[in-house]
């Protein structure tokens, strides 16, 4: 399946947007950024987000196998 440049970015975006609304507003700060900054925050994102999500999936293996 083909999908078109920046399909992906804008499902992200969206899903961040929805998640800050959530936090008082005092809470979130928020500012513009640079085009080329974006492919490197949205790394450093995922990498914790990953690390984050295989730390729990560890866990629960550990915690079945005992």
């Amino acid at each position: 399946m083909d999908l078109k440049y920046g399909v992906y970015e804008q499902i992200i975006n969206e899903a961040i947007s929805e998640a800050l609304e959530s936090f008082a507003d005092d809470s979130v700060e928020t500012r513009e950024i640079e085009k080329e900054e974006g492919p490197a925050i949205l790394a450093r994102y995922m990498q914790k987000a990953l690390e984050y999500g295989l730390n729990i999936i560890k866990d629960r293996t550990k915690s079945q196998e005992n």
